[in-house]
């Protein structure tokens, strides 16, 4: 009985650590302000070879929509995302504000006529490109 009680506990105990282990994935790849960190960027470079293959839409599904999965969806179509240079990572997690605040703008005005569109925001070429000025990058 004793030793039933031990597994039970142990494997509740188990169980409640997974949980909050899955959940605080998407936590500790934003910093304040929902911008993608060091180790969000880190997540996209690991994600990238299954948003090669899965495809977008499905990709996104897989990861429930999330914001970080849009904003690195955005990154991977962005030319900043085959840059090489040694402050790869700061440039990401700068442009990752860029889609990022993109999102949040587009969920304000989606929300204001009840629409729910979970698709990466199609981010205006003029503002993109005021962006890669900004830059450095044109």
């Amino acid at each position: 009985m004793l030793m039933l009680r031990s597994s039970s506990f142990f494997c509740i105990l188990v169980a409640i650590t997974m949980i909050i282990n899955l959940n605080s994935v998407y936590g500790d790849i934003r910093s304040e302000g929902g911008v993608l960190n060091e180790k969000g960027i880190q997540w996209c470079e690991e994600e990238f070879a299954r948003y090669e293959t899965m495809g977008e839409p499905l990709f996104l599904k897989n990861n429930h929509y999330t914001i970080e999965a849009r904003a690195c969806a955005n990154l991977f179509k962005d030319s900043l995302w085959d840059y090489q240079g040694l402050d790869r990572v700061e440039k990401l997690i700068e442009r990752s504000k860029f889609y990022v605040l993109a999102e949040i703008e587009e969920s304000k005005e989606e929300a204001k006529k009840l629409v729910d569109d979970p698709t990466p925001t199609e981010v205006d070429p003029i503002l993109l490109a005021i962006e890669q000025w900004k830059s450095g990058e044109i």
